[in-house]
């Protein structure tokens, strides 16, 4: 029996999980987080074979960041990256943070299920499409120096505010949208872009031309 958790801060995300995971016979669902400091405080309670984490958080410290501290923490641990976006900066950051596999959150639950056994059994796993987005950058032989993200208008937007020095509420009132989303739209910035923090972001803006 495999036991699962899940990190997202979307509550209605994490009853999905829990129902799909549940219909699973050879999987044990310990619960679903919202905070990741929760679930970091339950891996030190509790045995846990896999973590579901998602990319996304919407927070300061993304997944990627959560999933180098994990890797840390609990070596042991089996940490499945889930994330509605097929940037190959995206999948590329978390590999590299320790990740073990990757999947979207547009997977059918048969891949879902699929990816947790074969985590589970020592194996990287990538959802087929992902695959090919990694060979299709290989084949470019693009250095990751090289490598120019596609970028929604909305993350553009917040992009050039970010480099106007905004802060998030004043991104928030300029946009009409909560700090939340804005707080996300960030996160997903810094991993696309394969970079720490806002700072870095910048710094990677200029040099790629996107702002």
């Amino acid at each position: 029996m495999i036991k699962v958790i899940s990190i997202d801060d979307h509550p209605f995300v994490l009853e999905g999980y829990q129902a799909v995971l549940q219909s699973f016979p050879d999987i044990y669902w310990l619960g679903g987080f919202g905070d990741p400091n929760r679930a970091e405080a339950f891996l030190q309670q509790d045995d846990c074979d896999v973590v579901m984490l998602d990319i996304h958080l919407g927070e300061e410290k993304d997944g990627i960041h959560w999933c180098k501290k994990f890797r840390k923490d609990h070596p042991q641990l089996k940490i499945l990256g889930i994330s509605t976006f097929d940037e190959f900066g995206v999948i590329k950051s978390f590999l590299k943070a320790g990740g073990n596999g990757f999947i979207l959150k547009t997977a059918d639950k048969n891949i879902l299920h699929e990816a947790i056994l074969a985590i589970q059994m020592g194996e990287e796993y990538l959802q087929s499409e992902l695959k090919e987005i990694l060979l299709e950058q290989v084949l470019k032989n693009k250095a990751p120096s090289e490598y120019i993200p596609k970028l929604s208008l909305r993350e553009k937007e917040i992009l050039k505010l970010i480099v106007a020095e905004y802060t998030t509420q004043e991104m928030a009132n300029e946009l009409n949208l909560s700090s939340h989303t804005i707080e996300s739209h960030r996160s997903n910035l810094i991993a696309k872009l394969q970079v720490k923090n806002v700072a870095g972001l910048v710094r990677e803006a200029y040099l790629k031309n996107l702002i």
